[in-house]
């Protein structure tokens, strides 16, 4: 079996990872906010929403 070195690699792949990782919410949280305004109303909980999705 041979296994895969990925060497230097490895520490900035995971910084990549845990980026996307931690800013996944925010992005969803833009998007909904972006096609909400788009139709015309204002949503003003969305600190709500990010903190009760995390729940």
């Amino acid at each position: 079996m041979e296994t895969t070195d990925i060497g230097l690699w490895g520490v900035p792949l995971a910084m990549l990872g845990g980026a996307i990782r931690v800013s996944t919410p925010f992005i969803f949280v833009s998007l909904g906010e972006a096609i909400t305004e788009r139709s015309g109303r204002i949503n003003l909980g969305l600190e709500g929403t990010l903190v009760f999705g995390a729940m």
